[in-house]
């Protein structure tokens, strides 16, 4: 499908106000959520796993725009550091906000650092519009080779429920932890016993390690 500029620019201040609404660091599902379940936005002629990515690929579009317009406007950063998204007032030199790194990066006096934003290979991805319109098989490649993003509403929280995690206490470290007591449950190499039940046990445990681990920006 074409990139539709018209639901771009309303979902784009949809995100804006939300994002300025809220005042302790919030996680990237809860924009997505919002997203999905507020606002509704949906693909319906794309296939699911091209729907999922797209809506992906919007809502960081317009949060790397949204980091360009807060830096230039209004002197403070929007930071998304793993699933966390939250604002940090720019502060004088030699402190400056690097795009690079998505961070403040403390320099010498002597370099004279300006407070410009730099580029990175992420950014360069989501603000190329043509990555938009990717299929299925392009997109479990880009999957494969790294890229991250969220799942729907429904399966996130199902998957959460499966390792007895919560949005707050998510992380790569008690996701792991998790995943590795069920893996030493319901695994039949480790169990010696063979039971159907059990391999269809492993079989969800395998697929919501993966919704999570990809929620993980």
């Amino acid at each position: 499908m074409n990139f539709d500029f018209e639901q771009y620019n309303l979902l784009y201040n949809k995100i804006k106000r939300f994002i300025l609404s809220q005042n302790s660091p919030f996680k990237f599902y809860t924009l997505f959520s919002f997203v999905t379940k507020e606002i509704k936005l949906e693909f319906l002629n794309s296939k699911y796993l091209e729907n999922l990515y797209q809506k992906n690929f919007i809502i960081k579009n317009i949060l790397y725009n949204l980091q360009f317009e807060f830096y230039k406007d209004f002197n403070f950063a929007l930071i998304f550091e793993n699933d966390i998204i939250f604002f940090e007032k720019i502060p004088n030199l030699p402190s400056y906000f690097s795009m690079l790194n998505g961070k403040f990066i403390i320099e010498d006096k002597s370099t004279f650092k300006s407070n410009l934003p730099y580029e990175n290979q992420l950014r360069s991805f989501y603000f190329t519009l043509e990555n938009f319109n990717k299929n299925e098989d392009q997109i479990e490649k880009a999957i494969d080779s790294g890229l991250k993003f969220i799942y729907e509403p429904e399966l996130f929280d199902n998957a959460l429920k499966i390792f007895n995690l919560t949005q707050r206490s998510l992380n790569l470290k008690s996701l792991n932890i998790a995943y590795k007591k069920l893996v030493k449950k319901y695994h039949p190499d480790i169990s010696k016993v063979i039971d159907t039940k059990k391999e269809d046990e492993l079989i969800k445990i395998y697929e919501a390690y993966r919704i999570l681990k990809n929620s993980m920006l």
